[in-house]
């Protein structure tokens, strides 16, 4: 067990003494990596015991209740003492909590692979293939990770991690690029583009269709009846497991986004306008949807709601930004974010006020943010 040094001595032995009994209800012993920063917050820093607590909890082997306060609390983040610091922002701040764990894509050594960040303290390397991984998905369970990797040749394809076991498996391995995973709400399919059938530039730089499988490989089914002539969907799945986002290339007004029913394959137009929209995600409760609106100047985070279809530019600052995605409880948006250099990083945006946070900040790309759920 590690403690930051910022944590008081009477907290640290308060919490020594209360974690050991976690560790007892849970069945096991793990490694729990915990922190007080600036902000007096504490979290656990490992997949495996946050895993392990969500388990727990699913299977309903509740510990005494004292003790489930405390599991509850520490695997949710919500053990706050002191607000956080963060970037100035419009608005009145108040008090401001870092956001939850994000997986993200980063390049190090040259290599593309998945990094967990604990509330901008732990970055933990999940793959570890010479091969590139990139383009992380949390399973809504949060025990699982789908990806795009180029482990079996220079295509790529969709990979499963399990991180509490720390296996990898193919879910999708086929001679075109499947790409761009997107789990369903429940857990059961994976949807996903592929340029099976197509050759590159044959349409367009990369042409294909919408798919959706099965997380045990099984039932690949095409949802798409026109193809997409580039990489620009599936991105998001409704809540309700409906409908997936994505974008098709038009020629009188650029990208647009469309919603794609998973059953028929009707699509409908959601936002057609004089730049390009794409990259979006739906709100966990499925009113609005944050998504990315680019021009030849610039790129910024938008949010569209689907109740009055007003479009809203929450981001601020200089630099382009792409692909945000919501947190679990709807208050913030992570999203790449270029700096002066052209890099890439990755920050989070509270939307009460537009306060944002630096997630993951280095000399290196990082990109492709996700919650954990």
């Amino acid at each position: 067990m590690v403690l930051s040094q910022k944590c008081g001595a009477n907290r640290r032995r308060a919490l020594d003494g209360r974690l050991h009994l976690v560790e007892d209800v849970l069945g096991r012993r793990f490694s729990l990596s915990l922190f007080s920063p600036n902000t007096g917050r504490i979290m656990i820093g490992s997949l495996l015991g946050r895993a392990l607590t969500s388990l727990a909890r699913r299977l309903g082997r509740r510990p005494p209740t004292a003790v489930a306060a405390l599991v509850l609390c520490l695997a949710s983040g919500s053990c706050d003492a002191r607000t956080a610091s963060e970037s100035e922002a419009p608005g009145d701040r108040g008090e401001v909590h870092q956001p939850p764990p994000i997986l993200y894509t980063a390049i190090r050594n040259a290599n593309g692979d998945l990094f967990n960040l604990e509330a901008g303290q732990f970055e933990e390397r999940l793959t570890t293939d010479p091969a590139s991984d990139n383009f992380g998905r949390w399973s809504p369970d949060g025990f699982r990770v789908a990806f795009q990797t180029r482990r079996n040749g220079p295509q790529s394809d969709i990979y499963l991690l399990d991180v509490v076991a720390g296996t990898v498996e193919p879910l999708v391995d086929d001679p075109a690029f499947d790409i761009l995973p997107a789990w369903s709400p429940d857990g059961s399919r994976v949807a996903f583009m592929s340029t099976r059938g197509f050759e590159l530039g044959s349409i367009g730089p990369f042409p294909g269709h919408v798919y959706v499988v099965n997380v045990d490989g099984t039932g690949l089914r095409r949802v798409t009846h026109k193809p997409l002539t580039s990489a620009l969907g599936p991105s998001d799945w409704s809540p309700d497991g409906r409908a997936l986002l994505i974008a098709r290339e038009n020629e009188d007004t650029g990208i647009d986004l469309y919603t794609l029913d998973v059953e028929s394959g009707e699509e409908r137009v959601l936002l057609a306008g004089p730049d390009n929209e794409y990259g979006a995600s739906y709100s966990p409760d499925g009113s609005r949807v944050a998504l990315h609106v680019e021009s030849a100047e610039s790129a910024k985070i938008a949010v569209l709601s689907l109740l009055t279809h007003d479009l809203t530019d929450v981001s601020w600052g200089t630099g382009r930004r792409y692909n945000p995605r919501w947190s679990p409880d709807g208050n913030w948006l992570a999203f790449a974010s270029e700096g002066a250099d052209g890099r890439y990083d990755i920050a989070a945006l509270r939307l009460a006020d537009r306060v944002q946070v630096p997630i993951a900040i280095t000399d290196q790309d990082e990109r492709d943010p996700d919650w954990r759920p």
